[in-house]
C-alpha cells in the first residue's frame, strides 16, 4: 500500500527527496524517482556506447 506523506516526501518511506526537475523528486534511500503521478526506478542515464547501428 502506498501512503502519501506530502509533496516532496517519498511515498514508500516518507524521507524527503531531492528535486531533480519540475516537481520530480528522487529518494536516495529507496532509489526511486517520483512525482504526484508516477513512481519509477531511479537510475542514472547511461551514454550510448554504440553510436551507429549496423
Amino acid at each position: 500500500m502506498i501512503v502519501s506523506f506530502g509533496e516532496g516526501k517519498c511515498p514508500l518511506c516518507g524521507n524527503f527527496g531531492k528535486t531533480t526537475g519540475h516537481k520530480t523528486f528522487k529518494c536516495n534511500r529507496c532509489e526511486i524517482s517520483f512525482n504526484n503521478f508516477l513512481i519509477s526506478a531511479a537510475r542514472e542515464i547511461e551514454e550510448y556506447t554504440d553510436i551507429y547501428w549496423s
